[in-house]
């Protein structure tokens, strides 16, 4: 599966699970910014996430796939900020009107479009 494909199906798997429990995770959002525990958890896990997508990154700029001169590390958290809170706005909040289909194919395409995968021609197989 080409690195675009994957990056698509990891948001529209991301905003599918989101949207099934939007409600509740909207309030653990809300709760986080109060609770200084929780947010400490919060933190953790999406830190935790950011390092993977870093080293998505990394493979994908070694392989020729996306715009070298990226920080991952800065890429993953502020692509990792905007995947998030999106979906907070958009599913929990309601503060986006936009079906299903637009707001994955948006995000993904923002994502790709970011990394500059497709812009780069690549030396090695994917």
């Amino acid at each position: 599966m080409a690195p675009e494909e994957r990056v698509r199906e990891a948001i529209r798997r991301h905003y599918e699970t989101y949207r099934e429990e939007a409600r509740l995770l909207g309030v653990i959002e809300q709760a986080a910014r109060l609770d200084d525990e929780l947010a400490a958890t919060r933190t953790a896990w999406q830190r935790e996430d950011s390092v993977q997508v870093a080293d998505s990154i990394r493979l994908l700029q070694r392989r020729g796939l996306a715009d070298p001169d990226l920080d991952p590390r800065v890429a993953a958290a502020a692509l990792g900020a905007m995947t998030y809170r999106f979906a907070e706005l958009w599913l929990a909040d309601r503060g986006v009107d936009t079906d299903f289909e637009t707001g994955v194919d948006t995000v993904s395409r923002l994502f790709i479009n970011a990394l500059g995968l497709g812009c780069h021609a690549a030396t090695t197989d994917r």
